[in-house]
C-alpha cells in the first residue's frame, strides 16, 4: 500500500481527527514567550488537533501535510470553529518555506514516517532550515526496539526501514543514532519531556518526547 493512500483512508482520518491535543504539546505552546506574530508550524498535522489549538492560542499558525484527505479534514475543522491557519500540501523532506521562517515547529509523530534513513535525515535538515536560530522544535518520535525487529520486515539495503502489517514504510532509529542526527543538524537537546514505552495498535514502541533548540 502507498503510504499516502493509507493516510487518506476515511477511517484513519476520522480516528486522528478525534484525538485530543497532546498535553505535552499544549504545555510547550504555553511556555513560548510571545504569541503575537509568533509563527508556528504544525509539521504533518494529520487530523489537525494541534493545528486547532495553536490557532486557538492566537499564534500565527501554519500547517503542512502530504495527504489530501487530512488537508481537507483539517481545513473544514478550522472553518467550522472560525479559526485561521495557512494550510498547504507538502512533504517534510521538501518544505516550501523560507530559511529561518518559524519561531517554533511541532513534529508530533512524523519523523519516523520517513520511508528511508535518507528521507529521515532530509526531514531533519529541512526542519532545521526553516527554524529560526535559538528557536525550538518539539518532537515525538518512536525508536527501534526488539519488538519492531520481531514484528516488522526490514528491507535488505535499508537497515532502519520497516514495513507495517498494512504495508506502510516507516523508519525507526536507535535513540543514539537519532540524537546524533539532531546534533549534526544544529539541534541540541533542550529537555526530555518524557521517555517511555507506549502501547500502540501494532505493539509496544519506545517513545521520546523532547524539545530541541536550534543553535
Amino acid at each position: 500500500m502507498n503510504n499516502y493512500c493509507f493516510w487518506d483512508d476515511i477511517e484513519v482520518i476520522k480516528s486522528f481527527g478525534e484525538d485530543t491535543p497532546s498535553e505535552e504539546v499544549v504545555e510547550f505552546l504555553k511556555n513560548l514567550k510571545t504569541v503575537n506574530n509568533t509563527k508556528i508550524l504544525d509539521l504533518g498535522f494529520g487530523g489537525g488537533r494541534h493545528t486547532e489549538i495553536i490557532a486557538k492560542m492566537g499564534f500565527d499558525t501554519y500547517g503542512c501535510d502530504p495527504c489530501d484527505g487530512m488537508i481537507n479534514y483539517t481545513k473544514n475543522r478550522l472553518k467550522e470553529k472560525g479559526l485561521k491557519a495557512k494550510i498547504i500540501k507538502a512533504r517534510m523532506q521538501n518544505l516550501p518555506y523560507e530559511e529561518s521562517f518559524f519561531d517554533a515547529v511541532i513534529a508530533n509523530g512524523v519523523f519516523h514516517q520517513a520511508i528511508s534513513l535518507n528521507d529521515f535525515i532530509k526531514s531533519i535538515k529541512e526542519t532545521t532550515r526553516v527554524l529560526k536560530k535559538n528557536s525550538f522544535l518539539y518532537v515525538n518520535v518512536f525508536f527501534l526496539n526488539e519488538h519492531i525487529y520481531n514484528t516488522y520486515y526490514s528491507k535488505e539495503k535499508e537497515v532502519y526501514t520497516f514495513f507495517t502489517e498494512k504495508g506502510l514504510m516507516t523508519t525507526f532509529l536507535p535513540k543514539d543514532k537519532f540524537l546524533e542526527i539532531m546534533r549534526n543538524n544544529n539541534l541540541e537537546l533542550e529537555k526530555i519531556v518524557s521517555e517511555k514505552t507506549t502501547k500502540v495498535s501494532t505493539g509496544y514502541r519506545p517513545t521520546l518526547k523532547a524539545i530541541f533548540k536550534k543553535t
